[in-house]
């Protein structure tokens, strides 16, 4: 069963289609479904404690977001990280989330700018605390909360499938490169108070950093990603 279900019990989800995903979807980024492995339905059903059909269901929309690979009557394979597809997402990534940044700093209001900067502050304690978990939770919160706050469903929508793999790489070397992962983090904290303040020059500039920082994980991680097996295994013992 996965460790972490407690977190997903307090959570108000649509139906158990939704739930099932983001358990699913977390379970990979943080690699407890390991890259390269195939499991059954039954499996995953177990693995999460919820039933076959909600699983079945959620692992259509995980296909979308490229974690997994449904093979008929094979299973479900967790795909491995892939640099082209990893810098071809970055790419549309881009676009879209300067689109989406700007809108939300020109149509959010004060309430959500308050919660920006309360987002802000639960980062920066993740960060200082080394809090691996905690950070990729904070950084989805903020995928979802921004692109409401942006009031464009198609951008968030064409947005949304992109994020996961992101956050995978970001978590397979948080505890093996401490100063890539404080510039990644310290960037998202300076792009949230940027659009909690109206600026957009600011998120313009926070955004632009941001995105360097994180094409040089994808590019570090891919130059190193066989050097790092123990360092890998040693992080994820971290987090036990």
């Amino acid at each position: 069963m996965y460790k972490r279900l407690d977190y997903f019990e307090n959570m108000t989800f649509a139906n158990l289609t939704e739930k099932a995903y983001y358990i699913l979807e977390e379970a990979i980024v943080t690699l407890e479904l390991k890259p390269g492995q195939s499991y059954s339905e039954k499996e995953l059903s177990s693995f999460i404690n919820i039933g076959r059909t909600p699983v079945r269901e959620a692992i259509k929309k995980l296909e979308q977001t490229r974690l997994v690979e449904i093979i008929p009557r094979s299973g479900i394979t967790i795909l491995p990280i892939r640099l082209e597809e990893a810098l071809l997402q970055m790419e549309v990534r881009g676009l879209l989330e300067k689109l989406i940044m700007l809108r939300a700093t020109k149509f959010a209001t004060s309430k959500e700018r308050e919660h920006l900067l309360e987002l802000a502050k639960r980062y920066e304690i993740a960060t200082k605390n080394k809090d691996a978990i905690a950070a990729i939770r904070i950084d989805d919160e903020f995928n979802f909360f921004i692109a409401d706050c942006a009031r464009n469903v198609y951008a968030a929508g064409a947005l949304k499938p992109l994020q996961p793999s992101s956050r995978r790489i970001y978590f397979q070397r948080y505890y093996i490169d401490d100063e890539m992962t404080r510039n990644i983090n310290y960037g998202h904290i300076e792009l949230m108070c940027a659009i909690a303040n109206g600026s957009t020059d600011e998120v313009t500039k926070h955004l632009d950093n941001l995105f360097y920082n994180l094409k040089n994980l994808v590019l570090k991680t891919f130059n190193s990603i066989v050097l790092d097996k123990e360092l890998l295994d040693s992080a994820l013992n971290k987090i036990d």
